[in-house]
């Protein structure tokens, strides 16, 4: 009896011996593809950061490209604008002037319709000046 019930063990433990070798096997070969597909995967998400990256720095190149000026029109511009702030001050050093000979000229007078009359271009010649003297102050940006 106890010959049978070792026998019958043994068997038992043989066809568990044989199951767990084969679950040993797909599990092998479950790892060696889950490795193969890690590796892959590696390999792609490297490629996809480096893509990624490549758009991200197309995308900030655009952006620069929209927001600068070329230094050559810059220089340019800033000449332009130099040249009229100049035209400018000398406009207004002339109206200046002008109002000078304008207030004099109205000492000499005793008709009041022309002192009137100077006194409307006296006016005019004040409001230019001070449009002038606005935009010179105005920062170049």
């Amino acid at each position: 009896m106890e010959n049978t019930y070792k026998k019958e063990e043994h068997a038992t433990l043989k066809t568990e011996h044989a199951t767990l070798k084969t679950e040993h096997a797909t599990l092998k070969t479950e790892y060696a593809t889950l490795k193969t597909e890690y590796a892959t995967l590696k390999n792609e998400y490297s490629e996809n950061v480096i893509i990624q990256s490549m758009d991200d720095m197309k995308q900030r190149y655009d952006r620069l490209m929209q927001s600068t000026v070329p230094k050559h029109k810059y220089t340019l511009v800033y000449d332009k604008y130099s040249r009229m702030v100049k035209y400018f001050s000398g406009c207004s050093v002339l109206i200046d002037h002008i109002l000078k000979s304008v207030k004099k000229l109205n000492r000499t007078l005793y008709n009041q319709d022309t002192k009137h009359i100077i006194n409307g271009i006296e006016m005019e010649l004040i409001t230019t000046r001070d449009i002038l003297e606005e935009s010179i102050d105005l920062p170049f940006t």
